[in-house]
């Protein structure tokens, strides 16, 4: 569809009405690179999701950026209604010393500075996806009144994972991969390249 003109079909991808730049809201032009990120790394894992429809993707993923925005406190002022309460920040130090080193090994690549953000989200998005259909699997009467509940879940999975404090993408993923059926490892893309990052700040 044009992007200029409201069209039915972005709803198809999960956006909720026919103008998907009113969904974007605190995640802003960060949330639109995520879906673009999302769909060129995992293409085979997208087509399943807006195949089966049983949830608004595009809204997911934009949920899930917004989890990081306001969890690694990367928008200022913060949003006045976080979209999923936080226990406790993690801290930004590890968060930088993990993104600067994934940014230098991954210098030959463009946009290197946002690489483990890019790999945050489609972990985060591949973990509610999981729990979302393991609800479904569980409990026929689970409807979209209770997506909030698995992006809680979502959210206090990577609150434990990011404490752990990975210190190279390889360990990033590892520790979402360890906690999700084979089916969502590929082998692929971000965090599975065979190259050098800065040792641990332990």
């Amino acid at each position: 569809p044009d992007l200029e003109k409201p069209h039915e079909k972005w709803k198809y991808i999960g956006f909720q009405n026919a103008r998907p730049e009113t969904d974007f809201r605190a995640a802003g032009i960060l949330g639109l690179r995520h879906l673009v990120c999302f769909a060129e790394h995992h293409t085979k894992l997208l087509r399943r999701i807006l195949a089966e429809q049983r949830y608004p993707w595009a809204a997911a993923s934009i949920n899930v950026t917004e989890i990081y925005v306001t969890h690694l406190k990367l928008r200022v002022p913060q949003p006045r209604i976080a979209p999923i309460p936080m226990e406790s920040i993690y801290d930004l130090q590890a968060f930088t010393w993990l993104a600067a080193g994934a940014a230098r090994a991954h210098r030959d690549q463009k946009s290197n500075e946002w690489i483990a953000l890019d790999l945050l989200h489609s972990l985060g998005v591949m973990m509610l996806d999981h729990l979302w259909n393991q609800r479904l699997e569980e409990d026929r009467t689970t409807n979209l009144l209770h997506f909030k509940m698995a992006l809680m879940e979502t959210s206090a999975v990577i609150n434990v994972i990011l404490r752990r404090r990975p210190d190279n993408l390889k360990a990033l993923r590892s520790s979402f991969m360890d906690r999700l059926p084979p089916a969502y490892d590929d082998g692929k893309g971000i965090g599975t390249e065979d190259v050098k990052e800065q040792p641990s700040m332990q």
